[in-house]
């Protein structure tokens, strides 16, 4: 471990997180950038581990949900709200570390499982060349939804490395003005995508203005942290989300790209009608775990709720 008096900046409520202390056992704090790799890799992999079964737990919740078939009109609402959400709830959450905090992050990542892109991370099941997605645009469009949901892991895991205290806490006094900007800009995109949902103005000028902003405090706090700290978490973080950017710039371009030159545009309701086939089993019935009638099974859900509660209703012999 390194000595305490390095300089290193902790925040030992980061390190704690109000909940089990996982890695802090005697209030020290080992920053990536300053472990061996075995050590940097089981510290890591479990913080991964932790994101990677959350997210799994949300992945299979928004199957569910796409399965229940809510009104589409009802899940645009609450995908609106999800995408104005996420700044407020992101800047709370790794401000202040709590459970609820954190489940209400994660929720809202994923929009409270009423997310109505064409690139929604479940659509990674929607294998190219399968079901009749032959086109480029539905290779392009699966991949993008690969890169988010991966986004979503990698956001979890430095989530839960912040809270453990396995990453330098940002440097005095500029590395905590560039973090804030960071999370500003990156929620402010999803600000946008609010108000493009309720037909708000101003979305693609607020849209351009978190672009400027997250890239600017990528740049500047990767290159803080490399003049002022001799461990390379934020460097490496920051630098990871240029990448991550970059990567969808060219996914945006190729859209762009195959949509003017004639390929056909992915259709969401086409791709959730295509994932709730791959997807749907036999609904059991709700009293006696046995399947359902035929025509019982193919009814819509609404009414098929009604019809299980008119059968609730008929006399049994006792």
């Amino acid at each position: 471990m390194m000595d305490m008096d390095d300089g290193v900046n902790v925040n030992a409520f980061w390190c704690h997180g109000g909940g089990l202390d996982l890695n802090c056992g005697n209030d020290e704090v080992e920053p990536m950038g300053s472990m061996g790799a075995a050590d940097f890799l089981a510290k890591i992999g479990r913080a991964f581990m932790f994101a990677f079964w959350i997210h799994f737990a949300f992945f299979v919740a928004e199957l569910a949900m796409l399965l229940a078939n809510p009104d589409p009109a009802r899940r645009k609402v609450v995908d609106g709200f999800a995408h104005i959400l996420v700044m407020p709830l992101t800047i709370l959450s790794f401000y202040n570390s709590d459970t609820m905090g954190q489940l209400l992050f994660f929720a809202a990542l994923w929009h409270f499982f009423s997310d109505t892109s064409a690139t929604r991370p479940t659509y990674a099941l929607l294998l190219p060349g399968f079901g009749g997605r032959t086109t480029a645009m539905d290779a392009v469009r699966w991949f993008e939804a690969c890169w988010i949901l991966a986004h979503h892991v990698a956001i979890g895991t430095v989530k839960f490395a912040v809270d453990w205290g396995l990453v330098e806490t940002p440097r005095e006094p500029w590395g905590p003005v560039f973090l804030l900007v960071f999370l500003v800009g990156a929620g402010l995109a999803h600000t946008a995508f609010g108000l493009d949902s309720f037909g708000i103005r101003g979305g693609g000028y607020l849209l351009a203005l978190s672009q400027v902003l997250r890239i600017g405090a990528d740049v500047a706090m990767s290159q803080y942290s490399a003049d002022h700290s001799r461990y390379v978490d934020w460097v490496v973080l920051m630098r990871g989300d240029l990448c991550w950017l970059g990567v969808m710039f060219a996914i945006r371009g190729a859209v762009a790209y195959l949509s003017a030159s004639g390929s056909a545009v992915t259709n969401s309701r086409d791709a959730d009608a295509a994932l709730a086939a791959l997807c749907r089993g036999p609904p059991p019935d709700e009293k006696r775990g046995l399947p359902m009638a035929p025509e019982l099974s193919q009814a819509p859900l609404s009414t098929r709720a009604v019809r299980v509660s008119e059968l609730a209703e008929l006399p049994t012999m006792s």
